[in-house]
């Protein structure tokens, strides 16, 4: 009989770690220019929005399976038709990809969030004003719980 193995996609703790923190770091990087305008001035709403995207990106990488899923899947389904939403929604496959693994991925939700992240700051306008804002601010808020 043949014996089955399965695949281990995991990095050292210590090397993985510091490939989290390099995700985070390019997407707060890649967030900066999003149109996103917090305060009105430039400078402060580029350090706010980097701070923002590597936050998440960091706590994605600790959160529970679910949590980046459910992050991705708010991302990808709002973005509307545009090439962040095709970002969001590879974002969701990663998300769904741990859900495969035996032990959870902490690169890989990292990367599944970093994704998502980017298309969450760049969300086209729907419903009343502010919605979008509102949504983004809530899903944060679940993925950072």
């Amino acid at each position: 009989m043949t014996e089955v193995r399965s695949i281990d996609l995991h990095t050292p703790r210590g090397q993985e770690s510091a490939l989290v923190v390099a995700v985070a770091v390019v997407a707060g990087l890649v967030a900066v220019a999003a149109p996103a305008q917090p305060t009105g001035t430039r400078i402060w709403d580029d350090v706010l929005t980097f701070v923002f995207a590597a936050i998440l990106v960091l706590a994605g990488s600790r959160a529970p399976r679910w949590a980046p899923m459910v992050f991705a899947a708010v991302a990808a389904g709002l973005s509307g038709v545009t090439i962040w939403a095709a970002i969001a929604w590879i974002g969701l496959l990663a998300a769904l990809a741990t859900a495969l693994m035996q032990r959870r991925s902490r690169l890989l939700g990292a990367a599944a969030v970093a994704l998502s992240v980017l298309a969450l700051l760049r969300l086209p306008a729907f419903g009343f004003f502010g919605l979008p804002s509102i949504v983004a601010g809530l899903v944060a808020t679940l993925l950072l719980m």
